[in-house]
């Protein structure tokens, strides 16, 4: 673990819209159903966001270009 400091603390504790900036989600699974509202959630709380897939490239792709 590592020690928050004090912005995102104060991020944590007010429930900031911002509270995961500078942070990298990885999402296995993230391209559909519950992955995808998983990214969706810490794209919009600021994260950058890897979605992991298996083999549908063409769903990847248009996941993506819809974010």
């Amino acid at each position: 673990m590592t020690a928050l400091d004090i912005e995102q603390q104060d991020a944590l504790w007010h429930g900031g819209g911002e509270k995961l900036h500078g942070r990298v989600a990885f999402v296995t699974g993230g391209i559909r159903g519950i992955g995808a509202a998983i990214c969706k959630s810490r794209g919009n709380q600021h994260a950058t966001v890897a979605a992991g897939y298996g083999h549908n490239v063409d769903r990847a792709n248009a996941f993506a270009d819809e974010h």
